[in-house]
């Protein structure tokens, strides 16, 4: 009788682990899906945006030479009128688009929303590890949903999806080889190849910003010897081009991503590393080794955070 009385009870203890499990999971998968939605939105739409600003000021820039051009050539009187009515209209698009596309909320919405998803998803590691907050059997599956009830409560404008029925569910308890394997590897993946792409980005970005440099001087050593008046606009075409381009790498954290993106994935892999050449693993070194690893992908979901929160201030913070 207490032998079917104990099964019962772990059996009921296990339901009770799994469905706070599940329960985490499907939530995650809300939040990270939002989190992609507005991360598109907002990849998809800042370049052409910038690249409508650059194209309303520079056609601005020049609608006066592009006048006498016209007017010397005999041209069309209605030309330069277009262009002036272009620059105004893209100009006018730029904007308006920016506030309601790229707003300082959506973006706020897009780090809570990601900042979220990856707590979620870094709770329910710890979880089915059966680590710290969540190594007492007994009181796991309460300690998660009040986790998750906490994580949730978010001053957010958007509503979240339904969950992605396609994604696999980790719904089984990890030993600190499965742990390894499908959480510290597949993030030294992820970190590794953005790392390498952002920096590949950065690399063409200073490129183009030396060649547009060497434009712009080209352009005022001409001055010398052509029309400067000419030149000149021309010369304020290239320094509004260079200005829009930083101000595009810039607000999009290519360089601060890539560095930051390295230094995680040595972090990972340096904990991996110690682990692997640890003779006596005993069960408070496997413990410490799952939660030095969230500490540090949960330091840089805040460090990521924070970068945008910052941008986003400076952005909207009136000048002196």
């Amino acid at each position: 009788m207490m032998e079917n009385d104990l099964a019962q009870r772990q059996g009921a203890e296990e339901k009770a682990w799994r469905s706070a499990l599940e329960a985490l999971w499907r939530q995650q998968s809300k939040w990270s899906r939002q989190a992609d939605e507005l991360k598109r939105s907002h990849q998809n739409w800042t370049g052409p945006i910038v690249l409508a600003t650059f194209l309303g000021v520079a056609l601005g820039t020049l609608t006066p030479q592009i006048s006498a051009w016209t007017t010397a050539l005999n041209g069309p009187a209605y030309i330069p009128q277009v262009c002036s009515a272009c620059a105004s209209v893209l100009s006018a698009v730029a904007a308006y688009l920016s506030v309601q596309l790229l707003s300082p909320r959506k973006v706020q919405d897009w780090v809570v929303a990601r900042s979220v998803s990856e707590a979620l998803k870094s709770e329910g590691y710890l979880y089915a590890a059966g680590v710290s907050p969540y190594d007492d059997s007994q009181a796991a599956a309460e300690r998660l949903m009040s986790r998750i009830e906490e994580l949730e409560k978010t001053d957010t404008t958007f509503t979240l999806p339904d969950p992605d029925g396609n994604r696999p569910e980790l719904c089984e308890r990890l030993s600190v080889e499965d742990y390894i394997e499908k959480r510290v590897n597949a993030q030294l993946k992820y970190y590794r190849a953005y790392s390498q792409t952002y920096s590949k980005q950065l690399a063409c970005w200073r490129r183009t910003g030396i060649g547009l440099g060497v434009v712009l001087v080209g352009l005022g050593a001409l001055g010398t010897f052509l029309d400067k008046q000419a030149l000149t606009v021309w010369m304020a075409v290239v320094t509004t081009a260079i200005a829009t381009m930083t101000a595009y790498v810039y607000g999009s954290r290519i360089e601060s991503l890539a560095s930051a993106y390295f230094a995680t994935a040595e972090r990972l892999e340096r904990l991996t590393r110690r682990w692997n050449t640890l003779v006596n693993r005993t069960e408070a070194a496997r413990n410490q080794l799952i939660l030095d690893c969230e500490a540090v992908l949960s330091a840089q979901n805040r460090s990521w955070s924070s970068e945008w929160a910052f941008h986003d201030d400076a952005r909207t913070r009136p000048g002196p």
